[in-house]
């Protein structure tokens, strides 16, 4: 979904932000570091929650793909109170925080 996003925020001129760096825009010199762990990390992560990461992982692979082919991830959500993001970077933060709430509450949760 976030690619299709992605292209329509293009292909209309809507206003974007090529993050060239990690959340906020840090480490812009840490690319393809970036892209090894957070590889690394969806497998770990992947290994002990399935659905979970299937939302970290895939949010992972769309900000990949953008890393790979532009450079930088394309934010175009952008909250006053907020620093940009984009629908991947939303799936990622979700996943987590279902992750840490399997984790917190065992198999007691029904996430």
């Amino acid at each position: 979904m976030d690619k299709v996003v992605n292209w329509w925020v293009i292909n209309r001129g809507i206003g974007y932000v090529v993050n060239h760096g990690t959340a906020w825009g840090l480490g812009k010199e840490l690319n393809w570091q970036l892209i090894i762990i957070g590889l690394l990390f969806g497998l770990v992560v992947w290994s002990k929650r399935r659905w979970p990461s299937a939302l970290i992982v895939g949010g992972g692979l769309s900000n990949l793909i953008d890393r790979l082919i532009r450079g930088g991830v394309i934010d175009y959500i952008n909250l006053l109170f907020f620093p940009s993001f984009n629908i991947a970077d939303a799936m990622i933060t979700a996943g987590a925080i279902i992750w840490i709430i399997k984790e917190f509450y065992g198999s007691k949760s029904n996430l």
